[in-house]
């Protein structure tokens, strides 16, 4: 068998997936089934019955996953999320993130307590406070003890996955945090090594150079410039902050350089030594682990005499991350990085297939071929596809080797004299900015950022094994004609995605504490209410939502009234997406909100109109929104909402704004007979009277 690593993988990666996915018995005959007809069909492409053997791997690995992020202790899984605050002793194991005034910090528990209840089981948890701590700091403190948010809608961060991927049981928001010694442990020490680093990056250069040059060799994001951010994202080349195989390469090879003469053996101990504490020193990220794993095993083969190859050896890495954190197949860097050094052991096959062997031409091809496989995760997690940034890449990727090189000769010497740092670390300040240029003037590209919406799983999958037989016909000299069919069923499906559904659509979009209805129909989107919360603003949110379901422009938003549940997102999202025009009620409230909305508005040069009792437009040419009551003399905001009805298709939907009973009365004998009843202030025990649910006769 031609390179069995790739075959463990692949029976791996199917135990991992099914497992992980695993919620009633029908997925079990499921993955019994994939597995034994995936075997048949090896042992019968390459006759030999001992392939058999690969079933166990699989089976194997879907048992181990099914307990992978189980919690163990039922019974603080039994008081989470609920009213009982747990007493937490703890030491602070990794400083995670800071967020304005709020900082996030992993802490291992030493003991858990409530009531009479005890545990000293070791629970990893995240601690949010505004206090500073340090790594290693001996903490107590009193919080109720939280799940992660669950995922509610499509465009979500999926909290859950990512507490797996860390190894995060729990979450806690407590209002003291107190310090009661501190433990000076190995982890200590290590932050202790990269805070003295970061430090002396900080010397050398500004803050916006030093939040890259820090991301690129210490792997802490937390100081990058969130425009400078956002634009590597947008143009493609965010991978080059990210520690990566490219910056472990130039860093061995540094080392590789200074060492040489003490003998190959020895210097591969010292590299291998080196890899395990940069590991460490980076936080063991995915990117990072992979890249050290596959350098070793680079390092193994040529002191052992073996030919190293690539596919195998990113296979074996792969693998055993997998096994140990079956999670680790969810996280983004983990997807990015795998498939990306994928692709470039499949294109050194093209390149050997075609006897290409120009520099250019090759890096083009690889870049070419890393992009296209990496378009899929990029539309799954960002709905947006570039279709340039194979050449912002080369350009980044070329110039990132000499930023890396000069960057860490410059703070080596550095601790003979700041004076010459600061001289070498000038060629990393311009580079970094002809990085910056050439981003930004890649961006002003039409095509550099095409918005395509969500995708689901399964098209994606679809799509990676259209890329495969489209790799397959390339590798066999096959017809270009049948490569370019390939491309074009690509693009249907894309089509497909985008344009196969032109009905009415209702998107009960869930902002926590608020409302936010999305109305869908022949390419007109319409809102009702855009709430946020003073303290959790969801503008981002909305925006993301607005991304997954390919919306580039609101035709109209409807505001119920002036609480800020229910319109403080659009002042959140004025100015970030085009809004034709808002829609109030005369008679709403003029309260500090309604001044702030109003004042947003006219910023942005959205048009507002106010409706009266008569009041009815048509969304499309099949869906109408109608004014059916509104109380013209309401005395507080809640009650000046007016009531709407949306109806397509002989279907209507009832939206009730925060209308208390008293109100609901008066619009009893009004046509508010609906099939649908939004209910009025989020079912609010002084709204929804029986009478006013008997009168809208609703279905749902």
């Amino acid at each position: 068998m031609k390179r069995p690593a790739l075959f463990i993988l692949l029976y791996t990666l199917i135990g991992i997936l099914f497992a992980l996915n695993f919620n009633n018995i029908n997925i079990g005959y499921y993955f019994l089934c994939t597995v034994i007809t995936l075997t048949i069909v090896i042992i019968i492409y390459y006759k030999n019955f001992g392939y058999i053997m690969l079933m166990t791997i699989s089976v194997i690995t879907f048992i181990a996953s099914l307990n992978a992020g189980v919690h163990k202790n039922t019974n603080l899984d039994n008081i989470a999320d609920k009213d009982y605050p747990v007493t937490l002793n703890g030491i602070v194991e990794d400083n995670v993130a800071k967020y304005d005034d709020v900082n996030l910090y992993k802490v291992s528990s030493t003991n858990i307590s409530f009531k009479k209840y005890s545990t000293n089981d070791k629970i990893n948890i995240y601690v949010y406070t505004n206090k500073r701590l340090k790594i290693g700091d001996i903490i107590k403190t009193k919080s109720t003890l939280l799940f992660p948010s669950k995922k509610r809608n499509y465009s979500d961060f999926n909290a859950p996955i990512q507490y797996a991927i860390n190894d995060i049981d729990y979450k806690m928001y407590p209002d003291n945090v107190y310090i009661e010694g501190h433990k000076d442990t190995f982890m200590c020490r290590i932050n202790e090594i990269s805070n003295k680093i970061e430090e002396r990056i900080y010397k050398l250069y500004n803050k916006t150079d030093s939040g890259i040059l820090t991301a690129m060799t210490l792997g802490n994001r937390e100081n990058i410039n969130e425009e400078i951010y956002t634009l590597y994202k947008s143009a493609g080349i965010v991978h080059i902050i990210a520690i990566s195989g490219l910056h472990i390469s130039i860093f061995c090879s540094i080392l590789f350089f200074l060492i040489k003469p003490i003998g190959r053996k020895l210097s591969a101990l010292i590299i291998i030594l080196f890899l395990i504490f940069y590991s460490i020193l980076t936080g063991c990220s995915v990117s990072v682990l992979r890249a050290s794993i596959m350098t070793s095993l680079f390092i193994l083969s040529g002191v052992v005499g073996k030919k190293y190859d690539l596919l195998s050896s990113t296979a074996i890495a792969c693998s055993i991350l997998l096994i140990y954190n079956p999670y680790y197949i969810y996280d983004l860097g983990f997807q990015y990085s795998f498939i990306a050094v994928f692709a470039i052991g499949l294109s050194s096959e093209i390149l050997k297939k075609y006897k290409i062997k120009n520099k250019y031409l090759s890096l083009f091809i690889t870049s070419l071929l890393v992009s296209l496989a990496t378009k899929p995760i990029t539309i799954y997690n960002f709905y947006y596809i570039n279709l340039i940034d194979v050449f912002t890449n080369i350009v980044a990727i070329t110039i990132i080797e000499v930023v890396l090189i000069c960057g860490l000769f410059s703070i080596a010497v550095s601790y003979l004299s700041i004076t010459i740092g600061t001289i070498f670390a000038l060629p990393v300040h311009y580079l970094l900015l002809l990085i910056e240029k050439s981003a930004t003037l890649s961006l002003k590209i039409p095509i550099s950022h095409i918005n395509t919406g969500g995708f689901s799983a399964t098209l994606i999958i679809i799509i990676y094994i259209t890329l495969f037989v489209f790799y397959k016909f390339l590798i066999n000299r096959k017809s270009y004609c049948i490569a370019f069919i390939i491309c074009v069923i690509i693009c249907s499906l894309v089509c497909f995605k985008n344009y196969s559904y032109k009905g009415f659509e209702a998107i009960f979009y869930y902002i926590g504490q608020g409302d936010c209805i999305i109305l869908k129909d022949n390419g007109k989107y319409y809102l009702i209410d855009a709430g946020s919360s003073l303290y959790s603003p969801k503008g981002n949110k909305l925006l993301k939502m607005f991304k997954y379901e390919n919306i580039n422009k609101i035709d109209g938003i409807y505001v119920s009234h002036m609480d800020y549940d229910h319109m403080g997102g659009i002042i959140e999202i004025a100015g970030k997406i085009d809004i034709d025009k808002v829609i109030l009620s005369k008679y709403c409230t003029h309260n500090d909100n309604y001044n702030k909305l109003i004042e947003t508005l006219n910023k942005n040069n959205i048009k507002i109109d106010y409706v009266d009792e008569k009041y009815e437009e048509n969304l499309s040419d099949n869906t109408t929104i109608e004014l059916v009551c509104l109380d013209k003399s309401a005395t507080n905001t809640n009650n000046s909402s007016p009531i709407y009805k949306v109806t397509s298709n002989n279907s209507s939907i009832l939206f009730t704004g925060d209308i208390d009973t008293e109100t609901e009365e008066k619009f009893l004998n009004y046509n508010i007979d609906a099939d649908i009843l939004k209910v009025p202030h989020h079912g609010s025990e002084g709204s929804v009277s029986e009478k006013f649910i008997k009168a809208v006769s609703p279905e749902a």
